[in-house]
């Protein structure tokens, strides 16, 4: 099954550093040449900021998005050091929301309504890219390549990994909730800016594990295959 991003370009940084990518990064490998490497590595998780989360709490309250109670706000961290962001769904229109901020007490909020989510909407199992989270650099590379940070979701089932051209990418689970009687679970990953494709993504169901596509693009061309 061909999945697709349902809401792209959906942009929650705050001052995200950007760099550029060394141009080679962004070819696919042929002919037996080796494929870029990448990694996501694990760093330590800040906490999110007190000021911002009150800031967040007071949007929600404004626009009609907050949660059933505050003490639902679920922190969302990425495996890449990202982050962290919130996660909620909200009490009065069941959107899925989510917001990142400062230290300093801003800032930024996104919400999908029910009616994008799909989970529960049609039969099956599936996993959907729901939020682009942000572009930001990895600090911890030497080429400091841009990387997307991302939310994805998966509708009864489970969500192992991402992978393209050989190279894994972890997910990591921070919220469920349910629609429809079908289980919700979202997801937090980080891929590079460079490989934007058709991504294997490897689930797990009741019935044994499977391989679904996710087209993973960020406003431009498809740029590998994977």
């Amino acid at each position: 099954m061909r999945l697709h991003v349902l809401l792209a370009a959906l942009a929650l940084a705050l001052g995200a550093a950007a760099c550029g990518a060394d141009p080679e990064e962004h070819r696919p490998a042929h002919g037996g040449a080796p494929a870029p490497t990448f990694t996501v590595p694990s760093l330590p998780k800040p906490p999110f900021p007190e000021a911002a989360r009150q800031t967040v709490l007071r949007m929600a309250r404004q626009d009609g998005t907050s949660p059933a109670h505050e003490s639902q706000l679920t922190v969302a961290e990425f495996d890449s050091g990202y982050g962290p962001h919130l996660i909620w769904r909200a009490a009065r229109t069941g959107d899925i929301c989510m917001a990142d901020g400062s230290p300093e007490g801003s800032a930024g909020k996104a919400c999908v309504p029910p009616a994008k989510l799909g989970g529960g909407l049609r039969p099956g199992p599936s996993a959907e890219a729901v939020m682009w989270s942000a572009w930001f650099t990895d600090r911890t590379d030497l080429k400091r390549r841009p990387m997307w940070a991302m939310t994805l979701m998966a509708a009864d089932e489970e969500i192992d990994h991402l992978s393209c051209q050989g190279h894994e990418f972890p997910v990591r689970r921070v919220f469920t909730t349910r629609q429809n009687g079908v289980p919700l679970t979202f997801y937090t990953a980080s891929v590079p800016e460079s490989l934007q494709g058709d991504y294997r993504v490897a689930v797990r169901r009741t019935d044994g594990p499977a391989e679904e596509r996710m087209t993973i693009t960020f406003g431009g061309p498809t740029t590998v295959q994977c």
